[in-house]
């Protein structure tokens, strides 16, 4: 059974990467996935395409626009805790 890592950040790894919680976040699951470990990334939906994939990754959009607010990030996390499986 591979291990899986749940990363909650206001961010979106695989779009255009801005801030230092954003690089954190892109840098350490690329460290992690290449150890061959499955992340799962709660984040914030921002705006444009996607330009950095991953194997073993599964990211999930708390939000459901880029414009809605850090608070309801956080509304939404314990709305979709409850759905969150991990092994």
């Amino acid at each position: 059974m591979t291990k899986e890592v749940l990363i909650i950040a206001d961010s979106d790894l695989r779009k255009e990467i801005v801030g230092g919680i954003g690089i954190y976040s892109y840098h350490l699951t690329k460290y992690l996935t290449k150890k061959g470990l499955k992340v799962i990334f709660l984040g914030k939906k921002h705006y444009g395409g996607i330009i950095n994939h991953f194997n073993n990754l599964k990211y999930i959009d708390v939000n459901k626009k880029p414009s809605q607010s850090n608070f309801t990030f956080l509304k939404n996390l314990f709305k979709i805790s409850k759905k969150i499986n991990l092994n």
